[in-house]
């Protein structure tokens, strides 16, 4: 399975950020660096289907902390008042407190993307063994 930029847009507008076409560049690279670590992680050629959530997140993650570190972050968002309050993976609830800053917020936005806390137990599944 081969992370798609699409997949990656249409991620990140459901999250309420910016993704035009001009960042395809960026896109590229998240895409091939989150690609680069999921196979080497798991010790294989091609990313397995049952990551693809992951994938996608990681690098919308990823593109995220870069487009952070050259612009402000409500550049990033189309609505920073309208931002995501809580998201819901499977069972796992992440809410945002209103009393937050946009930075506080943002940072446990990109936190929960990157899948930090869970990562490597996701992966834990699919690692083959090299001889």
């Amino acid at each position: 399975m081969m992370i798609q930029m699409e997949d990656v847009k249409v991620r990140l507008k459901m999250l309420g950020c910016k993704a035009e076409n001009a960042d395809n560049l960026a896109f590229s690279f998240c895409i091939d660096k989150v690609a680069n670590q999921i196979k080497n992680n798991c010790n294989v050629s091609e990313i397995p289907e049952g990551l693809r959530e992951l994938a996608v997140d990681r690098v919308c993650g990823e593109f995220l902390l870069a487009k952070k570190s050259a612009q402000s972050i409500g550049e990033l968002i189309d609505n920073a008042e309208q931002m995501v309050k809580s998201i819901q993976d499977g069972d796992t609830t992440v809410v945002f407190s209103e009393s937050e800053s946009l930075e506080a917020v943002f940072s446990r936005l990109v936190a929960f993307l990157l899948h930090e806390n869970d990562y490597k137990g996701e992966l834990a599944r699919y690692r083959s063994i090299s001889w």
